[in-house]
């Protein structure tokens, strides 16, 4: 993965309660944001996200609100150069 590149999921409208599970090869940098924040990140601007370094896998977030939500990964900062990645929603009404 090159620097400055990222995996984006998009997953659409998610309900305030839901859990989103991101199962990782290896550390990777994991943020959970609003189609606002997407849009600053990718613009290099400052961005309000959950999530951060996940060293760990699986990482499990709780979606704060109901919005249309998109994960990203990247490895920027990171040693690695490839990870493989899963997202699945675990939705508050399955």
């Amino acid at each position: 993965m090159p620097a400055g590149s990222f995996q984006r999921y998009d997953l659409g409208t998610v309900g305030a309660g839901s859990e989103v599970s991101v199962t990782l090869s290896t550390g990777a940098n994991v943020r959970l944001m609003t189609a606002t924040e997407l849009q600053n990140y990718r613009s290099g601007r400052a961005h309000r996200y959950y999530g951060g370094l996940a060293r760990r896998s699986p990482l499990k977030l709780t979606v704060p609100h109901t919005d249309h939500w998109f994960v990203t990964i990247d490895l920027n900062g990171l040693a690695a150069r490839t990870v493989t990645t899963r997202v699945q929603v675990k939705r508050t009404d399955d």
